[in-house]
């Protein structure tokens, strides 16, 4: 190993200069709307008549 790539690796080099950046979190100014409720109960029920109807197609 070079003298420069073991340099990369001390403990000293990383105290000197950090190479992790820190974390920042950006608030949106306008905040996400939800989709309707009748969109999701709409689609709840679409999938609890598929698995109904799956079921009475293995079970019954």
């Amino acid at each position: 190993m070079t003298p420069q790539k073991a340099d990369d690796w001390t403990i000293e080099r990383w105290r000197i200069e950090p190479r992790l950046a820190g974390l920042e979190f950006v608030e949106p100014t306008v905040p996400e709307q939800a989709p309707p409720l009748w969109k999701d109960l709409t689609v709840a029920s679409a999938v609890a008549i598929l698995l109904w109807a799956a079921a009475a197609v293995v079970f019954g």
